[in-house]
């Protein structure tokens, strides 16, 4: 009895072993005939180009809105997710470290103050204006 399941657990070791080997040796393949490699490095140009798009951008205040700040997070988070390399390590330190961060918050207050001081007439306009003047 012992020596039958001393075989079949030799055999599923065997069998385990098998299919590790298979699996390494696949990988590479399916990744060469689906392009998926050439895809990666795709992404991750785009991801960093987005990022060093977003940086340029607010370069000269040195300051981010909210949803702009969370963007380059959750882009740095994808792009070292895919073996970036660590330049854009230093750029989201620096946003990190270094530049203001706009809440929601703040920009709502300003909208209450603007409603309460001048009324509801004037809301629309200045709704309009911010629109237009701030960079969306």
């Amino acid at each position: 009895m012992l020596t039958i399941i001393k075989e079949i657990g030799g055999g599923a070791s065997a069998i385990i072993a098998i299919v590790t080997c298979i699996t390494l040796l696949i990988e590479p393949l399916r990744n060469k005939i689906l392009g998926i490699s050439v895809q990666k490095e795709a992404l991750k140009c785009l991801l960093r180009n987005e990022i060093i798009h977003i940086y340029y951008k607010n370069l000269d205040k040195k300051e981010l809105r909210q949803f702009e700040y969370e963007s380059v997070m959750y882009l740095c988070k994808a792009y070292k997710a895919l073996k970036g390399n660590s330049f854009v390590d230093k750029i989201y330190s620096e946003i990190k470290d270094e530049w203001k961060i706009i809440t929601w918050y703040k920009i709502l207050i300003w909208f209450r103050f603007e409603v309460i001081y001048f009324g509801c007439k004037r809301y629309y306009g200045r709704i309009k204006w911010l629109y237009k003047n701030w960079r969306w």
